[in-house]
């Protein structure tokens, strides 16, 4: 009861709460961890998806710093889109737009994870066109193992290795 009248009201402050920051006092009582944030994560995703105009604004937030559940919110987010590639390029656009010492790709990895199992095609022009993408190129190993890495996947990945465009380690 107390915690449902101290819960904040606007999607940015939930998002902050729950995805971002959630700190580890708030877990319900019997639920772990993963449990509990997939919860929250899944319920934020749909409001997120409703509310894309309100949501898009909010990116920064979650794509900078330090994430606790923004991995699941990225997931359940891309199975509920309508346009998941339009998703996945809003996303992307903003994580450009963050200073490259502050990103934090955890929600487009989820998004990747989720995707996968929708559409691999869209995947795989994503990954491509992040390993064509200098800025962006650094994340290309971590999202690829967001999926199921095949043998083209890794061959994206020597290329980039060969053409020093990420360095290993």
């Amino acid at each position: 009861a107390l915690h449902e009248r101290l819960t904040p009201r606007s999607l940015e402050h939930r998002l902050r709460l729950y995805v971002s920051e959630m700190p580890w006092g708030l877990y319900e009582d019997g639920a772990n961890v993963v449990e509990n944030g997939e919860k929250r994560a899944r319920a934020l995703a749909s409001e997120c998806v409703e509310r894309w105009d309100e949501f898009l604004p909010l990116l920064p937030t979650l794509l900078q710093g330090e994430q606790r559940h923004s991995h699941a919110l990225g997931r359940h987010i891309i199975q509920s889109v309508t346009l998941p590639e339009g998703a996945m390029k809003s996303v992307l656009a903003c994580l450009r737009q963050i200073a490259s010492d502050k990103r934090n790709p955890a929600l487009l990895g989820g998004m990747f994870a989720g995707l996968e199992k929708i559409d691999s095609s869209i995947v795989d022009r994503r990954l491509d066109a992040i390993a064509s993408d200098t800025d962006m190129l650094p994340f290309l190993p971590w999202l690829t193992m967001q999926t199921t890495i095949e043998l083209p996947d890794l061959e994206r990945i020597a290329d980039a290795l060969r053409a020093r465009g990420i360095r290993p380690g």
